[in-house]
Order: C-alpha cells, then structure tokens, then sequence
C-alpha cells in the first residue's frame, strides 16, 4: 500500500516516473560504470599477461583520450595532434627529446612539435617533465602508469598532462 500511494505522485513531470523507477535507473547506471571500469582493468591485465603492456604494436595506446600527432615515438610521453602553437618553447628545454616538423609549404599552417625520442634515463625523465612544464597551450600528455613520473608532473603543476584511464 505504501509503494502503491508514492507510486501516484510522479518526481517529474517530462517523464512521469515515480520515486522508484528513479532509484531502479540509478542502481542500473551505477551498476554500469562499475562493470564498465572493470571491463577496461581487466583487459588492460589481459594486454600486460600478453606481453602488449599498455601499447598495441605501433606503440600508440588503446588508452588514450586525445589523438597524437603522428609524428611521435612509440611511447608515453606524446604531442596532442592539431594542439600545439608554435611556440618552441619545450624544444628548447629539451632538444634531444623534442622535435619539429617544419611545414614545407612555407605557411607554418602544418608546423608542429613532437617528441623525437622518449625519456630513458632520470636526466631524460627530469627534461621531459620541464618540457611538459614548459608547454604553454596544455598539447603535451603523459598516458604511462609510472607512479614516479605522475608525482614528477604533479610536482611541476602538470596535473592536465597526466591520462586518466
């Protein structure tokens, strides 16, 4: 009887559902994420047994939430297509890593930075973080799973830089 006389006054008016069908579609969207989450953990592990780690034989990421400019080395660090702005300032923080690919038609309209080689070494390591400190448009990410280089980023305000799988 109870259910029966809240089941009479709709929560909204677009929908006309009732209090209950609204906790029954919020348990079945929790419901989703959850499995959803686990899903993508789970083939993640499965890439890793495999031996793919988190990159496919390309060495791009099934994991990454921007596109790379495909002028980039297979690996973590890498240069969002179509978001960097010319500016040159990472390329000088570290040349040996950054490169440039120099439009040929002469505009600069195709111009863009990427990384030529990833970090190896802590030196490495430590330059890339500065370079990715050094990007002023936010174009640099980091779609690794190394807690060292993360807390690097974190320490140098590079919060955006870091995928979220």
């Amino acid at each position: 009887m109870f259910c029966f006389a809240f089941s009479r006054f709709p929560l909204s008016g677009k929908y006309n559902l009732s209090w209950w069908h609204w906790l029954v579609l919020l348990i079945v969207g929790m419901a989703w994420g959850w499995w959803r989450g686990r899903w993508r953990r789970a083939r993640l592990r499965r890439r890793r047994a495999q031996g793919l780690g988190e990159y496919n034989e390309h060495g791009h990421s099934p994991l990454r939430n921007e596109r790379a400019y495909p002028e980039n080395t297979p690996g973590a660090f890498y240069v969002a297509c179509n978001e960097c702005i010319s500016c040159r300032a990472p390329e000088s923080v570290a040349p040996d890593l950054i490169g440039w690919y120099e439009d040929p038609s002469g505009t600069g309209r195709e111009s863009h930075c990427y990384f030529k080689k990833q970090p190896e070494t802590e030196g490495e390591i430590d330059r890339a973080i500065k370079a990715v400190s050094a990007n002023c448009c936010g174009s640099y990410r980091y779609a690794g799973s190394d807690s060292r280089i993360k807390r690097g980023l974190r320490k140098a305000g590079c919060d955006f830089a870091i995928e979220k799988f």
